[in-house]
């Protein structure tokens, strides 16, 4: 047998590759990223095919975020944070960015009160100097910012809201805003500390609107990639505002306390209708839509095993929020009444890691005692035959015995790498994943997942 290490959170531990395992029939090594195409992580089973109906981006590993350069291109993400280290294949669901002029703050944008962008060539995210300073120009309490106006939305609709920003000259607090005419009224709001690893302060909903998730994290250059989401409850029309604050208990649209050039430095700014924000999506002029990545296979006889399977996923989900529809990492079809047959999942409501088996006369799923945690690789696997099944995450055991009639499902048709189903998409990393045509031991899930 053979050994490599991996960087876990930070940590060095040790990967059981099962080096001339016959059983292991299907093996994806993401991490495997020296080229552009789908075909360099396949170690054993079927090439799947990989296509998105647009560019995209993520960071390379130099720690800049560029775009891969083409449709139907795979994104093997880097992280900037940990110095650059791989994260595996980057799977997300389709999504806009209606925001415009996304690094470009002096234009489309409009500037609150005694605010200025006194200087447009700051280092930014994509390796370049095209960050803009956002600073005020007065030593008083006033609002100093900027904001953007939209229409055409729709309410009571989740919309996210975020912005890479970090310190310029004294000002470390920033202040998100997404409210219905910038009355700050109707909607939602959330404080972020720009040092050391960030914080977040509360997501608040105004008067009226839903506040429902804040996050700030480090990532390339020294900026913190700040997100937020909630929705508006009436009108069509939404604002959002990016204030430079003195506190991280500041009320809405609070003033603040500032100097004459008190800055911060930002890039990178995206309003995307939907529950969770996802990765940045550049504009100019006009609105910018990024197309689902969907990876999958139809070759399923020269692997599958009908009668026992061990299955083992390795991923690493950059956010976790309860209210999402449950978010798939990859699952095995059939041509049968349901559907999918096994599919490794994060929970909408709790959010567990589970995963979930259907049978005929009806489904059923196996929680781990373990939740999905963001930004943390987590290792998952699973095993069954006819009567036994067992879940492991990160080496804890949930075992059970099965009805006789799981194994009675046929017709498996297709393979996915997270989902074809556009609300059940990863939106996250997926490192590894593989597939052993046997039911493998709970001692053996325990070491392959350690």
């Amino acid at each position: 047998m053979t050994y490599i290490t991996r960087r876990f959170s930070h940590e060095k531990r040790v990967v059981h590759l099962d080096t001339g395992d016959p059983t292991l029939t299907l093996d994806y090594n993401y991490l495997l990223n020296s080229g552009s195409t789908i075909g360099q992580s396949v170690l054993a089973g079927p090439v799947p095919t990989f296509t998105r109906a647009s560019d995209a981006h993520s960071f390379d590993s130099n720690g800049n975020f560029v775009a891969v350069g083409a449709n139907d291109l795979p994104r093997y993400a880097h992280d900037p944070n940990d110095n650059n280290s791989q994260q595996g294949l980057l799977i997300e669901r389709a999504e806009t960015n209606i925001c415009l002029q996304s690094s470009t703050f002096g234009t489309t944008w409009a500037l609150e009160g005694n605010t200025d962008i006194p200087t447009t060539n700051n280092t930014d995210i994509f390796g370049t100097t095209t960050a803009d300073e956002i600073a005020a120009t007065n030593t008083a309490d006033e609002r100093y910012g900027v904001h953007q106006s939209f229409t055409g939305l729709t309410a009571n609709t989740a919309t996210s809201v975020a912005v890479h920003i970090r310190t310029g000259t004294n000002a470390t607090f920033v202040q998100l805003v997404w409210d219905s005419d910038g009355g700050a009224t109707d909607g939602y709001f959330c404080n972020f500390q720009l040092t050391s690893a960030g914080t977040a302060g509360t997501v608040t909903a105004l008067a009226a609107g839903t506040a429902t998730h804040a996050e700030i994290r480090l990532t390339a250059q020294g900026f913190y990639h700040v997100s937020m989401t909630g929705d508006i409850d009436a009108g069509t029309v939404g604002r959002f505002t990016i204030n430079i604050i003195d506190n991280i208990s500041a009320a809405v649209n609070e003033a603040a306390n500032l100097a004459d050039n008190d800055s911060l430095i930002a890039c990178a700014a995206d309003v995307q209708v939907g529950l969770a924000i996802t990765s940045h999506i550049p504009t100019t002029t006009a609105s910018v839509a990024r197309a689902t990545d969907v990876c999958s296979t139809t070759d399923i006889n020269s692997w599958i095993n009908t009668d026992a399977m061990t299955w083992y996923a390795e991923v690493e989900a950059p956010f976790i929020i309860n209210t999402l529809s449950s978010r798939t990492m990859c699952y095995l079809t059939t041509t049968g009444p349901f559907e999918p047959a096994v599919d490794f999942r994060s929970r909408a409501s709790d959010p567990d890691l589970m995963v979930q088996l259907d049978q005929v006369g009806g489904g059923g799923f196996m929680e781990a005692n373990s939740t999905a945690i963001a930004n943390t690789v987590q290792r998952i696997a699973t095993a069954f035959d006819a009567t036994t099944e067992a879940f492991v995450v990160d080496g804890d055991v949930d075992d059970t015995t099965l009805s006789s009639d799981f194994q009675q499902e046929t017709g498996y048709n297709a393979f996915n790498v997270s989902s074809s189903f556009a609300s059940n998409i990863w939106d996250g990393y997926i490192r590894r994943i593989r597939f052993y045509a046997t039911r493998k031991p709970n001692s053996f899930l325990q070491e392959l997942t350690a």
